[in-house]
């Protein structure tokens, strides 16, 4: 099985990783407006360590897997839809069977969108971490994609367990445990952090787990790992409770809403659907 984590790239001081797994490893990265790529993985921020070891830590016990470190941040855990779409195309031409990808970005964007239902269409498996803070993240919210929610917050799920959100229009929304995780950070060192980054893989590999075990490699398609986290979900969320998204993509969003803003929106003619308050009272 070929796994891809499509991060901030590995420690390589990790050994335990390195002798059970091969592995394998491409830095895309931007440079004038150019996707440029090299083989230099080195992580400088320990993010897509602690999620490599995250997936490690629940397949170990399993042979036949291949991991591919996709490093996409460097030494800030930002990028451009440019070089995620590249780090995609390098998952299609190699056959990849599962990606994990804890990044998100609050635009939609065509060339994304197509590459993930390529994907899908091969029948790779994409899981994708959704922060909600935002409304619609992508590509989480893209439909050929798994969709990995965790609040840090009055979460109704406790640790080591998930739940699916029952929305008819999309088939794939799972909301994780959020809260601290223990994490393998760079140089060996053990951090304790919460948030979606990390459910997203721990979801992953649980449902990896399983299909391992009781289906087999071959067996790999999204219906079955869509049956497995089902059949295995905590609990089951309506969609009409506080994890539903409401669709903005494609309109317009004003912040900070000060005295300004609501001068110019006097002369906006169209509807106004949506006011998110960011400290945090809601809609």
């Amino acid at each position: 099985m070929k796994i891809a984590v499509v991060d901030s790239g590995f420690d390589l001081t990790n050994y335990d990783l390195n002798l059970k797994y091969p592995m394998v490893g491409v830095h895309y990265f931007l440079k004038d407006n150019e996707v440029y790529e090299d083989d230099d993985i080195t992580d400088y921020l320990g993010h897509g360590t602690a999620i490599t070891n995250l997936i490690f830590d629940e397949l170990k016990i399993y042979e036949d897997i291949e991991l591919h470190v996709i490093k996409v941040f460097d030494r800030e855990l930002k990028t451009h839809f440019s070089v995620i779409n590249k780090a995609l195309s390098y998952c299609y031409d190699k056959n990849i069977d599962v990606v994990n990808i804890s990044v998100g970005i609050t635009s939609s964007n065509r060339e994304l969108k197509e590459w993930c239902e390529k994907l899908n269409s091969k029948n790779t498996i994409i899981f994708a971490a959704h922060d909600l803070r935002f409304f619609n993240v992508f590509p989480a919210c893209y439909s050929s994609v798994i969709n990995v929610c965790a609040p840090q917050k009055n979460s109704p799920i406790p640790s080591g367990k998930y739940g699916i959100i029952d929305d008819k229009s999309k088939r794939y929304n799972i909301v994780a445990y959020g809260g601290k995780t223990r994490l393998k950070w760079l140089e060996n060192k053990i951090l304790y952090l919460g948030g979606v980054s990390f459910a997203c893989p721990k979801i992953l590999a649980i449902a990896m787990r399983d299909i391992l075990t009781h289906y087999g490699e071959d067996s790999l398609n999204i219906d079955l790992v869509l049956e497995v986290l089902r059949s295995h979900a905590f609990v089951t969320i309506e969609s009409t409770d506080v994890f539903q998204m409401p669709d903005i993509e494609g309109r317009i969003g004003i912040f900070p809403f000060n005295k300004e803003m609501h001068s110019l929106l006097r002369f906006y003619e169209n509807e106004i659907k949506v006011v998110l308050d960011m400290r945090g009272r809601g809609l």
